[in-house]
């Protein structure tokens, strides 16, 4: 018997709540807010605090003081720590150095330019502190002097750091530690601004105690290609301090203005989304902008028709945020403008508006938002939006739910994102085995919590969707129907039709030697694994089956008709791809469909590897050619057969096992004129009857030379150094000669029966998998308490086949006192 102790995990009740992020409880459009940067008077503070739910204002240009910030916390009742505080905001800038000083000759190493050797290069794995400028050095490591391609009397590489001429700031490499350290302590009456430590705490400088921070000019990192600034290489870096920043405050609301490019899948900066950072964004700019144009900015349709779906979409996601907009007055301009303001923003995406002039520091106070809610009560049901654009050009809305997709006894529902003027927008989903499907009688799963698809992560567009839920516990064979509805903060919902089949399945898997020699008949007992239509491509292929032995993986695919296969006279080759890791944004997507990452692929009998955006990564193969009949000549179908100890190496790599996991998605596709594409089986492989659960699994993972090594594959090894045991890989479904460096099991807490429960969320195997899974729970990390009947199974959800996702909870509610828990799995 092995015993394993999985992470001492901890919580305490009092904070945690506090330090999750995400959107500001209660803040809608019917919570006008305020935002400005003059000074202060007395009264003026006391106004705010009466007509405003929230404040946003500037202590290192204006008079405030603590004392005024003070009154305007203290709510209409004018009592501290009440359930009607107003909180008070404190703008700092994170992505430029605004301070009067500016530039700092700091360490003179700077100023920094971007490292890549191309700006097509990823953003990810670059040296996060720059390159040298070629021009010379002698200011803070921070500065950056790639150039700013809008003003013309920017020089690149010139040694001087960049400058935004139109506010005065220097830009920074917001990532630089020592530029972190310069926005914690700088202070007022030092350097003419304030930093993290006097805006937050009564203790530094001033101590403004502020509730939290506007995190501005966020927009440093701009994609190169919007022809403003280069300096998109920094995006990592800003990302990481906002998350610093984020961390080392948790008990502070944190605003970011604009960056609108993090949260925009088509653009590289959304891998380092700041989302989970955040509790608000602030869209500046969205109808009207600081131009003095009188009339909409001309960037209107690309921020309402491409944007705004998206940061709706990012909204609402579990650690998603609240969304304000910020637009701005002309002296002279239309009475319909403020009223189209209001409608775009408030009315239309419900992000609450206030308008002011662009040095934002307009009296008195106004409280159109107060007046706009009143006059145009929300009586709608939420609208639907598309977020496939990529552009200005509108899309058409994507009513309801978009698609399904069936599994072991569940189905994966996708939708896009609705909105409506008071948020947040929230979604169910009903579903029923009745074809004739009755919203009033189907299972209702209500406000449900979304994840995102595989393929929305690597852009919008044409069959992908932004939100996705699995729905669980259903019947294998037994056809389902389903339907997503959207509802507002008001309990309205949204009433559209749009209803969608799928019959779970339960997995592919068959156990079978097939000799592979040009004769099908004892494919007869294995079912067709996928179906094509016949007539759509060259090759034209109909049907593919699948089964395993303990040494090959078989395939057999059908055509529609005799084919000239393997021909090698320029006829449309067929190409095999499997998704080895089961994660489609690691491999090639074939013809950017979005449902594979191929790993490995073969043309013909000929295999070689692949990686996301490279077809052919040169892979050297060790028994990986596939044994194919037919074979170069005319047929009807072909049998293939692939060892599964087949190794490859990528240069000078060790030997990579090519199947890796218990499962494999498996497709053929074609190229040519005609281009044909099977769809995609996932299919797991079957164990010998005789064989254990865990001993099938490590002939899985490890190849015969690694099976005889007790030292690789014994069931305490660790050949891949992560200080988990060979056996904790399996009863966590991980991949033993793969390094896990992300938290493996996590603590939350979930709300059951009016109360808060701490919770641990893992990985788990059924019970026949000779595992045992113990939840122990301490209030003092001395003393262990293993009895099951203090727990409560919360939820489970199916993973790919023989896993699931388990969370248990504490049957107890939180209280303010330290709570514990770990995991302990024993192997029988």
């Amino acid at each position: 018997m092995r015993t394993f102790l999985l992470l001492l995990l901890w919580l305490f009740g009092a904070t945690v709540c506090i330090a999750q992020r995400g959107p500001l409880p209660g803040f809608s459009t019917d919570t006008p807010y305020l935002i400005y940067y003059g000074n202060w008077t007395d009264t003026q503070a006391e106004f705010a605090r009466d007509h405003y739910h929230m404040v946003i204002l500037h202590p290192s240009v204006s008079n405030v003081t603590p004392a005024q910030i003070a009154t305007i916390q203290s709510g209409p009742d004018r009592t501290a720590a009440t359930k009607d505080d107003v909180p008070v905001l404190a703008y700092i800038s994170v992505g430029e150095d605004d301070r009067p000083g500016a530039p700092a000759t700091g360490d003179g190493t700077g100023p920094k330019v971007d490292p890549r050797n191309s700006h097509s290069d990823p953003l990810a794995g670059i040296s996060p502190l720059g390159a040298p400028s070629p021009g010379g050095t002698g200011f803070a490591s921070y500065y950056l002097d790639d150039g700013v391609l809008s003003d013309p009397n920017s020089i690149a590489d010139d040694g001087q750091p960049d400058r935004n001429r139109t506010f005065g700031g220097y830009y920074v490499n917001a990532g630089d530690p020592a530029w972190l350290e310069v926005l914690k302590v700088m202070t007022k009456s030092a350097t003419g601004r304030a930093g993290l430590e006097e805006l937050l705490t009564s203790t530094a400088g001033n101590g403004y105690h502020c509730d939290g921070l506007l995190l501005d000019t966020l927009d440093t990192p701009a994609p190169n290609s919007y022809g403003v600034t280069q300096y998109e290489w920094t995006a990592p870096g800003l990302q990481s301090l906002v998350a610093g920043i984020s961390a080392a405050f948790p008990d502070k609301i944190m605003l970011g203005n604009r960056g609108l490019f993090f949260y925009n899948p088509n653009l590289k900066h959304y891998e380092f989304t700041l989302r989970p950072y955040l509790n608000l964004i602030l869209y500046e700019s969205y109808y009207t902008d600081s131009s003095a144009s009188a009339a909409p900015t001309a960037f209107f349709d690309d921020n309402r028709y491409n944007f705004a779906p998206k940061i709706n979409a990012e909204s609402q996601r579990g650690d998603g945020f609240t969304v304000l907009a910020l637009g701005y007055t002309t002296p002279g301009e239309p009475a319909h403008l403020s009223a189209e303001d209001f409608l775009e923003s408030q009315g239309k995406q419900g992000w609450s508006l206030y308008r002011t002039n662009p040095a934002l520091n307009t009296t008195p106070f106004n409280t159109t938002a107060i007046a706009w809610n009143h006059e145009n009560p929300d009586v709608l049901e939420p609208l639907w939006d598309s977020s496939a654009a990529t552009n200005s050009t509108p899309p058409a809305p994507r009513v309801g739910i978009q698609e399904v997709e069936a599994g072991n006894r569940q189905v994966t529902v996708r939708w896009d994102v609705a909105r409506d003027q008071t948020g947040p927008v929230r979604y169910n989903i009903y579903y029923s085995d009745q074809e004739d499907f009755d919203f009033t009688s189907a299972i209702k799963l209500a406000a449900i919590t979304p994840t995102t698809p595989d393929n929305y992560l690597r852009g919008t567009g044409a069959g992908r969707f932004p939100f996705e839920f699995t729905v669980t516990g259903l019947t294998n064979g037994l056809t389902h129907y389903f339907a997503v509805r959207a509802e507002d903060a008001l309990g309205t919902e949204d009433t559209n039709p749009t209803i969608l089949e799928a019959t779970p399945q339960g997995p592919v898997s068959n156990y079978l030697k097939v000799t592979v020699d040009g004769d099908k008949t004892e494919w007869n007992t294995v079912p067709i694994s996928l179906l094509d239509p016949a007539g759509d491509g060259t090759q034209d292929i109909i049907s593919v089956r699948l089964a395993n032995d303990t040494d090959h993986l078989y395939l057999l695919v059908e055509y529609g008709a005799l084919t000239g296969v393997n021909t090698f006279n320029g006829s449309p080759s067929t190409f095999l791809s499997l998704d080895t890791d089961l994660d489609t944004g690691t491999g090639f997507d074939i013809y950017g469909l979005g449902v594979i990452g191929a790993d490995i692929g073969w043309q013909n009998d000929f295999p070689f590897s692949q990686s996301s955006g490279t077809f052919n990564t040169n892979g050297t193969f060790t028994g990986g050619g596939a044994m194919i009949s037919p074979f170069n000549t005319t047929a009807g179908f072909q049998e293939y057969a692939i060892k599964r100890t087949a190794t490859y190496r990528i240069n000078a790599s060790p030997p990579l096992n090519v199947f890796t996991q218990d499962s494999v998605r498996v497709a053929f596709w074609t190229d040519g004129a005609h281009p044909e594409f099977s769809g995609v089986a996932e299919y797991q492989f079957a164990p010998d009857p005789g064989e254990e659960i865990y001993a099938n699994w490590k002939r899985s993972h490890f190849n015969p030379a690694q099976l005889s090594d007790p030292l690789i594959s014994g069931d305490g090894a660790d050949p891949d150094r992560d200080d988990l045991p060979v056996f904790m890989e399996f009863a966590l479904g991980l991949n033993p000669l793969t390094p896990d460096n992300s938290a493996l099991t996590s603590t939350n807490l979930v709300t059951e029966d009016d109360g808060q429960h701490l919770a641990i969320t893992f990985t788990r195997r059924p019970p026949d998998s000779g595992l045992t899974y113990s939840v122990e729970s301490s209030s003092d990390l001395r003393t262990w308490n293993g009895n099951p009947v203090q727990f409560v199974e919360f939820s489970t959800k199916p993973l790919q086949p023989g896993l699931e996702k388990v969370t248990i909870r504490l049957s107890a509610t939180l209280t303010d006192s330290p709570g514990f828990l770990r995991l302990r799995i024993t192997l029988d």
